[in-house]
């Protein structure tokens, strides 16, 4: 390749020469500048800070403990501790809703009816959030073959089966329970699935399958609960730069009232974090074990590690959508991973293993993953798929991918051209 096809621009943070490879990331070797654009651009949450505070050791000490029984009998005391706080926030979020009725019940005066309205007001802000599922699932009857997939994951696995798959444009995969009628959905990011293998396709959906037969979201449900209402607090009293012009001279007396009063609830909330940071992290350990059984132990590390080509990703789309003489977008996406430059595998090895990156705050990082994996007895898909099953969800997942691809283009030529 030659220089003119790969401009060198410096760095901004050593004043090295970089180069620019079309369709990838531009970073830095020496000093590992722009490795990990994620970690730059995404809003830090309150777990991101908590794992940042906790730093790489407490992540590789938590792993070194997996089979400890001591360790097992500290977690489920923290598993309970974090439990008993979540049912104190969530009675004394019930406390304020049955104050502000009572309250306003016979109101004589402007101050308690203020009183009374305030204290309603508060009782149904924090109270807890119906996530109900807004978007269609897939049909069972047009994708027989990834519904029949699924089911068997669940019967190995002595799970209920999932109600209905979600498709989206997400570079993501989740399960999730919606409102109170507990109906389970898995949802699946067609741009990460057009990268993976089969097999590992069904590591991802056996690792979502694995969270719903461990019951995560039900066991978790009142740690969940009191983390999102803290942050759902702390969010709301950390001040806005917007309100300077609004409030004038009082804006830095406000900051500084609400800035202390933020500090006492991230500190609550940081205590909290603590009993509910080692669940998280065995979840997902826990769900890895069960689903590399299914899967396979190189099918595993394979899926562990593509979902960090998110950027890879969005790169490839905006190049397809600003200049693409076609609209192959997945099919571009894969002839960009088969070609990934020696660099571009690098940066994503630095960003595993030196800068610890994650998935996102409630996963330990993705390198102790492997790792875990990896020392576990190496297996081979352990399912028993017939050549008419496999056609079927090759079939399926082509088609997915035209809907997925077709609204993402529109979506960013509307957006951005």
């Amino acid at each position: 390749m030659t220089e003119q096809e790969t401009p060198l621009q410096q760095c901004p943070q050593c004043s090295a020469a970089l180069e620019h490879i079309p369709g990838y990331v531009t970073w830095c070797e020496p000093c590992g500048w722009n490795a990990n654009p994620q970690s730059v651009n995404r809003k830090r949450s309150l777990l991101d800070r908590l794992n940042k505070r906790l730093g790489p050791k407490t992540s590789e000490r938590l792993l070194d403990s997996l089979h400890d029984d001591s360790a097992k009998s500290q977690r489920a005391w923290f598993h309970f501790g974090a439990g008993v706080f979540g049912a104190l926030l969530l009675a004394g979020d019930a406390y304020l809703f049955y104050k502000g009725i009572r309250t306003l019940w016979g109101v004589h005066s402007p101050g308690t009816f203020f009183v009374g309205s305030l204290c309603l007001i508060f009782g149904l802000l924090l109270c807890p959030r119906l996530h109900r599922w807004k978007h269609r699932g897939l049909v069972r009857s047009e994708y027989p073959g990834l519904y029949r997939l699924l089911d068997e994951m669940a019967a190995r696995m002595q799970a209920r089966p999932v109600d209905t798959i979600q498709m989206g444009t997400e570079f993501n995969a989740f399960f999730t329970e919606s409102d109170f009628t507990r109906k389970k959905l898995i949802y699946i990011g067609i741009p990460l699935f057009s990268i993976l293998s089969l097999q590992e396709k069904i590591f991802v959906l056996a690792h979502e399958m694995a969270h719903n037969a461990n019951r995560d979201m039900s066991r978790n449900w009142l740690n969940r609960y009191g983390q999102s209402t803290l942050s759902f607090i702390y969010d709301t009293i950390m001040p806005r730069e917007y309100m300077r012009e609004m409030l004038g001279p009082f804006f830095y007396l406000q900051k500084y009232v609400r800035q202390l009063v933020g500090a006492l609830v991230f500190g609550v909330w940081y205590v909290y974090g603590l009993l509910g940071f080692r669940e998280s992290q065995y979840a997902e350990y826990a769900a890895d074990d069960l689903a590399y059984r299914i899967s396979g132990t190189s099918a595993a590390l394979g899926a562990l590690e593509k979902p960090h080509y998110h950027e890879t990703f969005y790169l490839t789309l905006e190049r397809i959508a600003r200049y693409g003489y076609n609209n192959d977008l997945f099919g571009e996406l894969r002839k960009v991973m088969q070609q990934m430059p020696d660099k571009e595998q690098r940066r994503i090895r630095r960003m595993l293993d030196t800068e610890m990156a994650r998935l996102d705050a409630t996963h330990p990082p993705t390198s102790l993953r492997q790792r875990h994996v990896a020392a576990l007895p190496n297996v081979e898909l352990a399912m028993a798929l017939t050549p008419e099953h496999i056609a079927e969800l090759e079939r399926e997942f082509a088609e997915l991918e035209r809907k997925a691809q077709r609204d993402l283009l529109e979506r960013y030529r509307a957006y951005y051209l």
